[in-house]
């Protein structure tokens, strides 16, 4: 008789996210938790503000800057107009 918990495969474990947002360029997991927003509306969002950066075939990475400066725009624009 097998022991089930010594053959059931586990997931490899994944990088935690760090939370600081120090770095310029975030991968697609950290841009997601910055914005608090699923991957699809990252991808949407970032990609119509041009903050979407390809570096090579498949490293892509996402600006902070132009995505900081994107959402005070969107912020002060919705202030003027209340």
């Amino acid at each position: 008789m097998t022991d089930l918990a010594k053959t059931k495969k586990r997931r490899p474990r994944t990088a935690p996210i760090r939370g600081d947002f120090s770095s310029r360029l975030m991968t697609i997991e950290q841009t997601c938790q910055y914005l608090n927003r699923g991957k699809t509306r990252t991808r949407q969002f970032c990609d119509s503000i041009n903050a979407t950066i390809k570096m090579g075939e498949r490293c892509v990475r996402f600006d902070r800057t132009i995505i900081d400066k994107a959402l005070d725009e969107m912020t002060t624009a919705t202030n003027e107009a209340i």
